[in-house]
């Protein structure tokens, strides 16, 4: 494929997406229609947006991180709580 077709097909999935970006964009239109309809606007003033309901890559290392960070520092608890517990694995070579 020429660079130049490349370059075409790219703007195009930008202006009308398809593949898992677009459904995904279009299941968050639905998604934040019917959550705006059974809103509550007292405790959310704000409308939801389709991003509300679109997945990132952003986001999901968020929750990777805070997910390893969790492991993490309950590592670190079962460590201090019972000290020779947990060695480093010997190092082959």
């Amino acid at each position: 494929m020429p660079y130049s077709e490349f370059l075409e097909c790219w703007a195009y999935e930008h202006l009308e997406p398809f593949g898992e970006r677009g459904a995904y964009k279009r299941a968050g239109i639905l998604a934040a229609l019917t959550a705006n309809i059974h809103r509550d606007s007292k405790t959310r003033p704000e409308p939801f947006t389709p991003e509300d309901f679109i997945p990132s890559v952003e986001r999901e290392e968020q929750i990777k991180n805070a997910e390893a960070h969790r492991v993490y520092l309950m590592m670190e608890a079962f460590s201090a709580s019972n000290p020779g517990t947990i060695r480093a694995r010997p190092k082959h070579g």
